[in-house]
């Protein structure tokens, strides 16, 4: 129940063994991870499903020079799992930051070499153990806690130095205007589900405010420079999920959608509904023109996740295969490479239970 409602994902950053070090990168400029340049790859992270046969979850590379995709780097490269249910994933600076559910901790990876440098081990610890989502700026990884707080990870001491807490059960962050959207989706309370985000300002690292009006069971903030989006995922039956437009205290509804992804002047999105009955669709959402229109792309299975790597010029789906009418939890998946503008370009095998994508940009 939860596995299945977590895996949807989220989100930013990173490559790792198959990149040329910073020495190697004849640029002239200092590389400032906040405001890339030049992307060289993507990460595809997946859960696993320890609850059906003990299956780990593993981290994927894709150089974008060869061409290749190097499989499950973290155990290559340190000779154990990541443990259970690997959730989310963020290449900051020459660090990779994997947040590992189940397990309750976070891995610190050399991007160039895949090495482990820190675990932090959360199990115990009472503002926060079971890592949701991250984001990183500023020198600082943030990562929410499924039990209710936001984090606040130093990247030069690799040590978590401040944790806020918010509400219920909060899902994928996002930044905007330097805070940090944190949509509590009260997800352990099932059926009930949650109406309420915070929003955190980074400089203090305080809550200063409370969204009271949040449409039914908020998942997962995103933005660009000129917007902040929601996507509420409803109650899996007759309350479908929406994508919003943040306006001020307003929320704007855009479409109906499971997955989204925020570009620089469109929104992205699938719908597939937690049912057998509805067809899966494709759309985009232009954002000057204020309209929806149909998203031409070849699909894939059963989609669990879009990222949209602009710097590097590509896009990703992620996808479970189908056993029967349904998605499998227990056999591999497989993510799509596509163009800016939609063309399909290969298809790369990865683990079980994709769960997140992200970038390796600088």
């Amino acid at each position: 129940m939860l596995k299945q409602f977590l895996s949807a994902a989220v989100v930013v950053a990173a490559m790792s063994a198959l990149t040329a070090c910073d020495s190697d990168n004849k640029h002239d400029y200092e590389p400032n991870p906040d405001q890339p340049k030049y992307s060289a790859g993507a990460y595809f992270l997946n859960q696993g499903n320890y609850y059906s046969g003990g299956i780990e979850g593993g981290l994927y590379s894709l150089d974008y020079t060869t061409g290749t995709m190097a499989n499950n780097i973290f155990k290559a490269a340190n000779g154990k799992s990541l443990g259970d249910t690997p959730q989310c994933g963020v290449c900051y600076g020459s660090k990779v930051y994997i947040g590992v559910y189940e397990s309750q901790c976070i891995f610190i990876l050399d991007k160039y070499t895949n090495k482990e440098i820190s675990c932090l081990r959360l199990k115990g610890m009472k503002q926060g153990s079971q890592p949701r989502s991250m984001v990183a700026y500023g020198g600082k990884v943030y990562v929410a806690m499924y039990d209710g707080y936001v984090a606040r990870l130093d990247t030069t001491t690799m040590q978590i130095d401040k944790s806020v807490q918010v509400g219920p059960n909060p899902e994928v962050i996002g930044i905007y205007n330097n805070k940090i959207y944190v949509p509590n989706s009260d997800g352990m309370n099932y059926p009930t589900y949650g109406t309420t985000a915070s929003v955190i300002d980074i400089d203090s690292f305080t809550v200063t405010a409370e969204l009271n009006n949040v449409p039914l069971n908020p998942a997962e903030f995103q933005a660009n420079k000129d917007g902040l989006y929601l996507l509420a995922k409803g109650n899996y039956q007759d309350i479908p999920s929406k994508i919003y437009k943040v306006e001020g205290l307003e929320f704007k509804e855009i479409a109906e959608a499971s997955i989204m992804a925020v570009d620089e002047d469109k929104v992205y999105y699938v719908n597939a509904p937690f049912t057998d009955d509805v067809k899966v669709t494709y759309g985009y959402y232009d954002i000057a023109n204020d309209m929806n229109q149909e998203w031409r792309i070849q699909q894939v299975d059963y989609p669990n996740n879009i990222a949209i790597d602009r710097i590097g010029g590509k896009m990703f789906i992620s996808s479970y295969i189908m056993d029967g009418k349904y998605p499998s939890y227990t056999a591999p998946g497989y993510v799509n490479e596509y163009t800016l503008d939609g063309k399909f370009v290969k298809k790369y095998d990865i683990g079980v239970g994709p769960a997140a994508i992200f970038f390796d940009k600088y």
